[in-house]
C-alpha cells in the first residue's frame, strides 16, 4: 500500500527543519518569496501559488532523501505545467 504525499506543513514537521533553515534550500532552488511569505505559505490551508508549492515540496523531499527516510511531499499539477512548457496544452 502506498502512503498518501504529505502536505507542506507535515513535511515541514517531520523534516525537523526550521523555516529559515527550509526557506534556505528553497532558495537555492529558485525561490524568490521573503521568509515571512514563505511562513504564511506554510501557516495556510493550501499553498496558493503552484511554482512555490513545488519548489518548497522539492527542497523538503531533498532533506528526506539525504536522511534516507520515506517520506515525501505532494506536487502540484506537473503533466499540466510540463505540457504548458511543450506548447501542447493549446492543442498543438
Amino acid at each position: 500500500m502506498t502512503e498518501s504525499p504529505l502536505g507542506l506543513s507535515d513535511g515541514l514537521r517531520l523534516s525537523g527543519l526550521t523555516h529559515e533553515q527550509l526557506w534556505h534550500r528553497y532558495l537555492i532552488l529558485g525561490g524568490g518569496r521573503t521568509l515571512g511569505e514563505l511562513r504564511e505559505h506554510l501557516d495556510s490551508a493550501a499553498c496558493p501559488d503552484e511554482h512555490d508549492h513545488n519548489v518548497l515540496a522539492q527542497a523538503l523531499n531533498e532533506v528526506f532523501l539525504e536522511r534516507d527516510k520515506a517520506h515525501r511531499v505532494g506536487y502540484r499539477n506537473l503533466f499540466r505545467l510540463a505540457t504548458e512548457r511543450q506548447g501542447l496544452a493549446d492543442g498543438r
